[in-house]
């Protein structure tokens, strides 16, 4: 489809600019040479609709859809067709998105007193099977522009994505995927996209700086900058090791895109204060309620700092013991462990119940040498019906997870799993679909059990607690950790 397109766009070049700029043109462009897409980035926001565009938009709607509905039927030939090939259950969906978009630049050009190509869907039935008429070609142009933002990418719903939306009808196709890909921008004013904006961070920007993109950019590049390890230690005077360990990556970017109204020395005071007061172990357990073996179980580091980036200048514990509430909750009415729980209050709140539920009839199909525990865990985790064995082996792949995750918290990088396997959003099922993660991780364990000295006795007990890690571990199991610790040098 996309080779399609291509053609389309290049056989249509007059119609594409007259609707996309793709970024190119200015403000200071007369308004009657801009584009439609220049025209509505360039001009005042739209408000509420008129009684008069309300009318005008149920017209073009019922135009949008006419002339949809023909290309369906195959009246402007297999290119076109090809360009708007849509699943069925998504059909509906997709008149509606065109019709948005022209709706949207039919307002602006009213609103500016210009001359609109969409005039006629706005005052008559439309010429809708005529592909001499400008607006029909501009309303398939339309259409194929949609579907070739979104082509070839994971999109579970069944409208359009506002991003696709919004990128098509304030800039162009061409410079959405170029933009959300991270390609060359260099017909237009805008700075380099900068590596460290991920793909769902671009998405996001271009839903929210639609009129200023080029100062977001500069904007964020120069707060994400701010969060170098160095001006953190600078600020801090924490080590190195736990600069990294409180803002990974994924926290520097968080910070330099959200929080753009703050300074970023103030966010980084902001979560060394909380780390140093509200998140001490003994002060946090007794906030809590808990003991401090309560607390490690229940939430690890990770998750601990998961609370501080997403709310950075708050104090995280009324959102901590309002999980542990809801945890409490559901395991006073279903017979899964309290961890879990906690992972479903802390994650997934809306969907706990229905999931467990889930879970609960699907225990029958457990393999004889997972535990109920962690055979519940993964369904939980993985509900979705599927090949049983595929997540026989998720929950086996949890037994390592648990293991290398919990000794990775006090030894070197170079055990992390993170590290081990290659991949900096380590998950069990990393373990099982990328370069032979499971046995990698099998032969990792293998490796500091044995250089701890543990003897296979040993070796089974720990492996056995974390096939089964929810409950909190033995005087035992806590011993055999920290011979692991130890032996590593990081203890």
């Amino acid at each position: 489809m996309h080779e399609t397109t291509h053609d389309l766009f290049e056989n249509y070049a007059k119609q594409y600019d007259l609707l996309f700029d793709d970024g190119t043109q200015r403000p200071e462009v007369a308004p009657g040479e801009l584009a439609a897409s220049a025209l509505i980035r360039n001009g005042p926001r739209l408000h509420a609709l008129t009684l008069r565009e309300r009318r005008e938009r149920a017209q073009i709607v019922h135009g949008v859809s006419s002339i949809l509905a023909a290309c369906q039927e195959g009246r402007f030939g297999d290119q076109f067709a090809q360009a708007h090939t849509v699943p069925p259950k998504r059909y509906d969906n997709f008149v509606e998105d065109t019709a948005s978009v022209v709706g949207m630049w039919q307002r602006v050009y009213t609103r500016r007193g210009l001359l609109s190509p969409f005039a006629d869907l706005a005052t008559t039935d439309a010429f809708c099977d005529d592909l001499n008429q400008e607006s029909v070609q501009l309303v398939l142009l339309t259409g194929a522009s949609l579907n070739y933002v979104i082509q070839g990418r994971h999109t579970p719903r069944s409208s359009l994505p506002p991003w696709a939306r919004r990128g098509v009808t304030n800039y162009g196709p061409r410079f959405t995927v170029d933009f959300i890909d991270g390609g060359g921008l260099q017909q237009t004013d805008l700075p380099p996209i900068p590596d460290w904006l991920t793909v769902d961070l671009r998405k996001r920007l271009l839903m929210s700086a639609t009129r200023s993109l080029g100062t977001s950019l500069e904007t964020m590049s120069w707060r994400y900058k701010q969060y170098s390890d160095a001006n953190i230690q600078r600020l801090t005077g924490w080590s190195i090791e736990r600069v990294q360990a409180v803002f990974p990556e994924y926290a520097k970017r968080s910070f330099a895109y959200t929080h753009r109204r703050t300074l970023p020395k103030d966010i980084i005071t902001a979560v060394k204060e909380t780390y140093e007061t509200k998140l001490q172990p003994e002060t946090l357990a007794q906030n809590l309620g808990l003991t401090s073996l309560q607390l490690e179980a229940t939430f690890k580091p990770g998750v601990l700092n998961d609370f501080v980036v997403r709310a950075p200048l708050e104090d995280p514990t009324p959102k901590l013991q309002l999980v542990l509430d809801r945890a409490r909750s559901l395991t006073n009415k279903y017979p899964i462990s309290y961890q879990l729980a906690v992972y479903l209050a802390h994650n997934k709140p809306e969907q706990a119940e229905k999931r467990i539920k889930t879970a609960l009839e699907q225990l029958p199909l457990k393999p004889a040498d997972i535990s109920e525990r962690l055979w519940l865990s993964t369904v939980i985790r993985y509900p979705e019906p599927g090949d049983q064995r595929r997540k026989a082996a998720i929950a086996s792949a949890y037994q390592y997870w648990n293991f290398l995750r919990t000794i990775s918290y006090s030894v070197d990088d170079q055990y992390k799993p993170a590290v081990i396997l290659s991949d900096t959003t380590f998950a069990p099922e990393h373990l099982l679909f990328e370069d032979d993660g499971l046995e990698a991780a099998r032969e990792q364990a293998a490796q500091l059990i044995t250089g701890a000295g543990l003897t296979q006795d040993e070796s089974t007990s720990l492996l056995d607690y974390f096939n089964n890690p929810e409950q909190e571990p033995s005087l035992q199991i806590r011993k055999l950790i920290d011979r692991i610790r130890e032996s590593v040098g990081r203890a």
